[in-house]
């Protein structure tokens, strides 16, 4: 056997159909065939087919390969506020957004106006 495991001869045909590590095995995931010890060890750590809890909680289980877009999308991920780009430096939950504008909505105008107030009063650069 390759596995190199001492057997008595009559216990090889069920050896390398059941407990073989090096017996070939199929990702129940992804359907890769390897060998056993390969596909239940290292390949587990790597398939994009295996699913996974995401890791900011929100209760989903996502498939490894899918876990990019749903952070797109989740409500527990960590985003920057929409009005970042004009002064807002606060991040938050993307379920807690829509909250943090309705209550910051003084705050986000007075930034807006601020930087159209900037913006008028800088000179304009001319090159001769």
């Amino acid at each position: 056997c390759k596995c190199m495991q001492q057997m008595h001869p009559n216990h090889e045909a069920s050896h390398l159909k059941y407990t073989c590590i090096k017996r070939d095995f199929t990702c129940v995931h992804c359907q890769l065939v390897g060998k056993y010890d390969y596909i239940t060890g290292r390949h587990q750590l790597v398939c994009p087919d295996v699913i996974l809890p995401c890791k900011n909680r929100c209760m989903q289980k996502v498939k490894r390969c899918e876990m990019e877009q749903h952070r797109d999308t989740c409500p527990k991920e960590i985003i920057k506020c929409p009005y970042s780009g004009i002064g807002c430096e606060k991040k938050m939950k993307r379920e807690d957004m829509i909250q943090h504008e309705e209550d910051e909505t003084k705050s986000h105008l007075k930034y807006a106006v601020d930087r159209m107030t900037k913006k008028e009063t800088c000179p304009v650069l001319i090159k001769v």
